[in-house]
């Protein structure tokens, strides 16, 4: 009988890595603040005379009977609002920054308020 030979065995490899799978991440949330001291609280500023829009009566005159509110359908919209349009422009001048009143008089300033 021939000697026996051990049966030979194929040649061991490493283990196939794969490579790794980044994992999702939660943002760092950021450390909340303590309010700041502040001189006094902003107001809302006050509704002109005549429920008008600018406080310019003359440019709120035009403003109406274009149909300003309605062609821009500030009077349909969920996200901006006529009023708060309103509110906008008197709020600009509570801050000191107006609308531009015009230089001239008559219909030719309320022009130029509009341009």
């Amino acid at each position: 009988q021939p000697p026996t030979q051990p049966p030979t065995q194929p040649p061991t490899q490493p283990p196939m890595t794969r490579p790794a799978t980044p994992q999702p991440t939660t943002p760092t949330p950021e450390p909340e603040r303590p309010p700041t001291a502040t001189s006094s609280a902003p107001t809302e500023p006050s509704q002109p005379p005549g429920g008008g829009c600018t406080g310019d009566a003359e440019v709120d005159a035009i403003l109406t009977a274009a149909g300003v509110k309605a062609s821009t359908m500030l009077s349909t919209s969920s996200i901006y609002t006529w009023e708060a349009f309103c509110q906008a422009v008197r709020s600009m001048e509570a801050v000191g920054l107006p609308l531009y009143r015009g230089s001239g008089a008559g219909a030719a300033r309320v022009a130029q308020v509009l341009s």
